[in-house]
This record gives C-alpha cells, sequence and structure tokens, in this order.
C-alpha cells in the first residue's frame, strides 16, 4: 500500500512547472474563446420624452422599451446592471399625430462594444396637442352599500373643484372630475372619508391635495301592519267590547322590522273615579279614558293607526 502512495505522489509532482504551465494555458485559451463568443441578451431601457414648451401628449407615451443587445459574452453579461436611457427629443414637432421610429434611436449607458438589434416597441404613433390648465367640479364617488335598512340621502366633496392640467383635446369637454371611491359599505350612520382624485391618464392635478366625501346616511322607513293586536285593559272592573284592533307602525326598517307581534299590544287605562257602565277610550292624551300602543321599540317607532280608533268598554258585573 505504501508503495502504491509513493507512486503516486510521484506522479503527481513530475513535472510539475510543466503541468502549471499546461493550466495556465488552457485557462487563457477559455478566456479568449469567452471573450470572444457572441451572445444575445434582453434589457430595458427607460425613455425619456422632451416636447415643445406649452405642450403635452394626449395619451400618456410608454415609460419603458425592451431592447435586444448583441456582443461579446463578457459585456453582455454586464448589461443587467447597467441603466439603460433613450432621448427621444421632439420639441421640434407640432400639435398633431407624430411618428417616431425607436429602432433608430442611441441608447445610453450602453458600451460601444455592444450593439442594439432591435427595439420593441419599434414604432409609435402618438398625439401632441396643447397643454390646457382648467377648474372643473369635483363629482363624489362611492363604492358599497350601507347597511341593509339604510339609504345615502345626500353625498358631497370638499373641496368641490379641482385645478387639472393636460392635453386641451381631454379637458375642454371635460364637465366634472370623479374624487377617489369611498368605501360605503355597511354603513348606519354619516361618515367623512379622505380620498384623492380618480384622474384618467393623460391629466394631472396642479396641486397635491386630498378631498373629503361626506356621506349622509339615513334610515329607511317604512310602514308595518299588525293585526288581531291584544286590547289589555289595565283598571280592574272593566272589559273591551272589541278585545283585538288592527294598527300601523312606521319609523326606521331596522327597528320596526325587530318589532314581535307577540309584543304589541294595545294598554287601556280607566280613572278609578269613572262612572256609569259604558265607556269609549282614546289614544288622544288627556283627561278621560285612554289607551296606549305598547310596541316594545324605541322613539323613532310610531303609530300611524289603530282600527278602531275608539275602544269601547263595559264594566264587568260584580262576582
Amino acid at each position: 500500500m505504501n508503495d502504491r502512495f509513493a507512486a503516486f505522489r510521484f506522479r503527481l509532482s513530475d513535472n510539475l512547472g510543466y503541468k502549471a504551465a499546461s493550466l495556465l494555458f488552457a485557462v487563457l485559451v477559455w478566456i479568449g474563446v469567452q471573450s470572444q463568443h457572441r451572445v444575445e441578451e434582453r434589457a430595458r431601457a427607460t425613455v425619456r420624452w422632451a416636447v415643445p414648451e406649452g405642450m403635452t401628449f394626449v395619451e400618456p407615451p410608454i415609460e419603458v422599451v425592451t431592447l435586444t443587445i448583441e456582443g461579446v459574452q463578457a459585456l453582455v453579461r454586464t448589461v443587467p446592471q447597467r441603466t439603460l436611457t433613450m432621448d427621444v427629443d421632439l420639441t421640434k414637432a407640432t400639435a398633431g399625430d407624430v411618428s417616431i421610429d425607436l429602432g433608430q434611436r442611441p441608447v445610453s449607458g450602453l458600451p460601444d462594444q455592444l450593439n442594439v438589434t432591435s427595439v420593441s416597441p419599434a414604432q409609435l404613433r402618438l398625439t401632441l396637442d396643447r397643454l390646457l390648465k382648467r377648474r372643473v367640479p369635483v363629482a363624489p364617488a362611492t363604492v358599497g352599500k350601507v347597511a341593509e335598512g339604510y339609504r345615502v340621502a345626500a353625498v358631497t366633496v370638499t373641496p368641490d373643484r379641482a385645478e387639472l392640467e393636460g392635453a386641451a383635446t381631454l379637458l375642454r369637454s371635460m364637465e366634472s372630475v370623479p374624487s377617489g371611491e369611498a368605501d360605503i359599505g355597511g354603513l348606519r350612520d354619516d361618515q367623512d372619508v379622505e380620498v384623492g382624485l380618480g384622474l384618467r391618464k393623460g391629466l394631472s392635478a396642479t396641486k397635491a391635495g386630498r378631498y373629503v366625501v361626506h356621506v349622509d346616511v339615513e334610515p329607511i322607513i317604512i310602514e308595518r301592519r299588525f293585526d288581531f293586536v291584544a286590547v289589555v285593559v289595565e283598571s280592574a272592573g272593566w272589559t273591551p267590547v272589541t278585545p283585538a284592533v288592527s294598527l300601523v307602525l312606521t319609523g326606521p326598517q331596522e327597528e320596526v322590522n325587530a318589532v314581535g307581534a307577540d309584543v304589541v299590544r294595545v294598554v287601556v287605562t280607566v280613572p278609578v273615579e269613572r262612572t256609569g257602565n259604558t265607556a269609549e277610550a282614546r289614544r288622544s292624551r288627556g283627561e278621560g279614558v285612554r289607551y296606549e300602543v305598547v310596541h316594545g321599540a324605541g322613539e323613532a317607532v310610531r303609530v300611524v293607526s289603530v282600527e278602531p280608533a275608539t275602544l269601547k268598554l263595559v264594566r264587568t258585573p260584580s262576582p
């Protein structure tokens, strides 16, 4: 075993200088091949536009193009770390349509040894127009639905106007600009929501600012009819001639719908000093025999009508 290991060490160390030179030569050959090997790589370049003073694009132009770059592999590999830009100077153009060949534009940030073989998109057709500033009304916008049983009574926005700038073609006929959408989902009360502006492409606000959309929410008012409502006489010695009535309640939908039919009743109170064997009870307040509708809901729920409106009572015979 020792003889084999010694022989292996001898072969490994024999002609060591020659072997090192051979390895160095192989590395240099590989570097030379790599330096001459040509490849293609895709990269992105930012487009910088220059337009005549007082003019702008009707539709925003592209901001980035895709390049196909060809060259030696060693240089092409550095492209992703570079900042590439393409300048498009249209300062001599006039209002109207402009055809642009991006394939003929130089790219900054690219080594001279690399070539751009293609640009995507290569051709563009854009429209230049006069830059206009104009104050327009702001239209409040909402999204979602308020809670069941409620409705939106009014929506306003403050401030109610905004100064915009953009192509005259877009601004001349613009009646209003929408605010950002205020989420009103599930609302039961009034609310203020801070939003921006819902600007379309090609337009901008001359001043940065926030807008407040005020949403006025109110309950939906409904009427609900109850039949066979029991008449209860709290005063001893009296009996109702009609033991049940029909009545209508009105109020916020959520509260009225929550009233249980088994809870509603008519309660009659007869003054102790009442004489005679008959009496008529009315819902109007004041002296005399009166009755009250009990429904268990809040003050927002009111009685619209009771049928019959006047309740007849008779004195119960003493046992």
